[in-house]
């Protein structure tokens, strides 16, 4: 079920209020038909709702395994069993594609496999609603893949996926459902078979996609202000550019792919 809305539509308040972070103001949550008069950070992981928010909450000086047990760490004679911990978080880490030993601080790992780490946290658990919350915005294809792999596979288990994304290629693909929220209201709660990418920017902004940006500009000079060959420096080998008068060039890669560098 995909989520979407513009920058400030209301998005992170409604997953902070299924999650219990933030407390209604009125109207019901219910949770397999039941109505839940007060919906708390515990009664949300008691009722099965797992959360993996943009902001990862992470621990970089903990390790794999102590981040994805921690708060729920198994027991044994009142002591952490990390036999227990390891078989476990080490389930989760395959659900996901992460090789990594457990023991690796999660410091030591890039931002894709950080986030790929939080998906684990969220798994380990055992949820039966997971939210997740613009997921692939800092991973690799492959990482993308492996995770749209996963989330296929949980939805033919029987779990119930709440889906945040900006990607509408994503979410055509990976969704059945789309609700769409605009200024803190609903607009749209319909099947992604009755519409498509040009009909949600319609209903997410209000407008025609063909009325966003503006029809003529003008065109850059030939005319070099910088010309790069052949350079070469930390990650980077062989980068040849031309940043020319009157344009405005993108540099588009994850993050630590040679950007500061450039």
């Amino acid at each position: 079920h995909a989520l979407l809305g513009e920058n400030g539509a209301g998005k992170s308040t409604l997953i902070n209020l299924l999650s219990g972070a933030l407390r209604p103001d009125g109207g019901a949550i219910e949770v397999d038909g039941r109505p839940v008069s007060r919906m708390s950070p515990a009664h949300a992981r008691h009722a099965g709702i797992a959360v993996v928010q943009q902001e990862l909450s992470l621990t970089a000086s903990l390790s794999i395994a102590e981040n994805i047990g921690l708060g729920a760490y198994p027991k044994r004679f009142g002591l952490v069993d990390y036999t227990e911990l390891a078989a476990r978080a080490r389930a989760a880490c395959d659900l996901v594609g992460l090789r990594e030993p457990l023991s690796t601080p999660v410091g030591h790992l890039s931002l894709g496999r950080r986030q790929m780490v939080e998906i684990a946290k969220a798994l380990y658990r055992r949820p039966r609603v997971l939210i997740l919350d613009e997921p692939t915005s800092s991973l690799s294809a492959t990482e993308t893949k492996t995770l749209t792999d996963l989330l296929e596979r949980l939805r033919a288990e029987g779990i119930a996926i709440l889906y945040i994304s900006h990607r509408l290629n994503e979410v055509m693909t990976l969704c059945q459902h789309v609700t769409v929220l605009k200024d803190g209201a609903c607009t749209a709660d319909q099947s992604l078979e009755e519409t498509d990418a040009a009909g949600l920017v319609r209903l997410m902004v209000g407008r025609d996609p063909g009325d966003l940006f503006p029809r003529w500009r003008p065109s850059p000079s030939p005319a070099s202000a910088i010309s790069v060959r052949n350079f070469s420096a930390g990650l980077m080998r062989d980068v040849d550019l031309d940043i020319r008068t009157g344009e405005v060039l993108g540099i588009g890669g994850l993050v630590g792919q040679g950007q500061e560098d450039l």
